[in-house]
């Protein structure tokens, strides 16, 4: 009888099993590109779906660069922007391909003679934008060091604005401060927003509002004792404001307090799904939010309470909420840390369960700054969670609470340690039995996005 030959080319399992496979793949990591490119060379039914699923989020960088005051960005032979248009004019059907574009600035020490500016009309942003008729997410980014949007040369946004009409989802977090909202108004379909800070211009008044229903933005530059950025929140709900937060359902805020996001969350109380609060950065060994602090092991940790914070006990459709706080070592076994804080909030949460039977998921980030391995063991967590969540309220209500413990290696003090160290903590270890708390430590660099 005859045997099938090991150089046939029937195919085993059918092309939409094949495609499923290859739309399986991350192109995001080294591993997935290799795949998604060795599935592209193997033959003409998985070209499309390879090229599709590696061209779906693509990234080009531009150089930085700052003459005077203003910022520009420089293509040069370092940059990526010739090279993209170069391959969008020689292969065109791979251009509606790309439906998420990330435009990197990269800092620069000098440039060439033959770069070309972003205020000169032969720089290849436009020209690559206007080649991308599926273009739905835009994403800039660049050096951590934050800039204000007017120290950008402005021909950069006007390039921007070209696409800005079909551009559902922008993101300029981590770089610009303080864009004007007037920005925002050709941006017709925009649904997702994830911005540093924003300019509200109380002079233009917007015909029609966004509806916005994923939002992030980001206070940490607020200075203690001013208004500051703070004050943002009070012109959500003002007829300056280009946003309509009635169909929010994914909040992600950095703030010091989460009583100044009240008008906010009331107007999306009815649609919020997911809510993540971040604190704003500080230098290690500074004073965060409320401070709570204990400067003995054993010295009571008080609870100064939430304020009355109605826009949180309205969430009634929430199913998720993320909470960051640290816990550093101040001197020899002095603390300081915002877990009861984020505790405050999580029990001023409406618990009830779901329709569908699911409950709130609950999770703090508990980051470990500075605090040495003789120290960790006297940190008194029956203390820091049960003075807002005892066990006769974690038993009542429709709640699972997770906390993740983060070693962000500021001491030499490894994630295995922290992990024996909580698990010889009879109070821990007797939540987590009850099923009332759980809890896991990760590495910074390890943890999920």
């Amino acid at each position: 009888m005859a045997t099938p030959s090991s150089t046939s080319t029937e195919q085993v399992l059918p092309i939409e099993v094949l495609k499923a496979i290859v739309y399986e793949l991350d192109p995001s990591t080294q591993a997935g590109r290799n795949a998604l490119q060795t599935c592209a060379s193997a033959g003409r039914p998985l070209l499309s779906a390879s090229q599709r699923r590696l061209f779906q989020s693509t990234t080009v960088t531009f150089q930085l660069f700052t003459v005077g005051s203003t910022k520009y960005l420089v293509e040069d032979g370092i940059a990526t922007g010739k090279k993209l248009l170069e391959l969008l004019d020689g292969s065109p059907h791979l251009a509606p391909y790309i439906r998420s574009l990330k435009i990197v600035m990269q800092g620069v020490p000098g440039w060439s003679n033959l770069a070309v500016w972003s205020s000169e009309p032969s720089f290849p942003l436009r020209a690559i934008l206007l080649k991308l008729p599926e273009l739905q997410e835009l994403s800039l980014s660049g050096p951590s060091a934050r800039v204000n949007w007017r120290a950008f040369d402005p021909t950069i946004w006007e390039i921007l604005g070209e696409v800005a009409p079909k551009v559902t989802k922008l993101s300029v977090l981590n770089m610009m401060a303080s864009v004007p909202t007037s920005f925002f108004l050709k941006y017709h379909r925009l649904q997702n927003l994830w911005v540093h800070s924003l300019d509200m211009e109380t002079t233009v008044q917007p015909a029609t509002k966004l509806k916005i229903e994923g939002f992030r933005i980001s206070l940490d530059d607020f200075v203690p004792g001013m208004n500051g950025n703070e004050t943002i929140f009070t012109a959500f709900n003002a007829p300056f404001c280009p946003f309509d937060f009635s169909r929010l359902r994914k909040l992600v805020i950095t703030i010091r307090d989460l009583w100044n996001a009240n008008e906010i969350l009331q107007s999306c109380c009815d649609t919020l799904e997911s809510l993540e609060v971040q604190q704003p950065w500080v230098a290690y060994g500074s004073s965060w939010m409320n401070g709570y602090s204990y400067s003995k092991p054993n010295q009571d940790v008080e609870f100064f309470g939430l304020k009355t914070t109605l826009g949180i006990r309205s969430l009634h459709r929430l199913r998720n909420i993320t909470i960051s706080c640290p816990i550093y070592d101040c001197d020899h076994g002095s603390y300081q840390t915002e877990i009861p804080y984020a505790c405050a909030i999580i029990r001023n949460l409406p618990c009830q369960k779901h329709p569908s039977g699911t409950v709130l998921q609950a999770v703090v980030d508990v980051e470990i700054q500075g605090v040495f391995e003789q120290h960790l063991p006297s940190i008194r967590w029956e203390q820091l969670i049960g003075v807002n969540l005892p066990k006769e309220y974690l038993e009542s209500n429709a709640l699972e609470v997770h906390f993740r413990i983060i070693n962000m290696h500021f001491v030499d003090l490894s994630s295995n340690r922290i992990r024996e160290i909580l698990d010889g903590n009879e109070y821990l270890a007797d939540m987590n039995h009850r099923g009332l708390i759980t809890y896991s430590v990760w590495d910074d660099e390890e943890l999920p996005s």
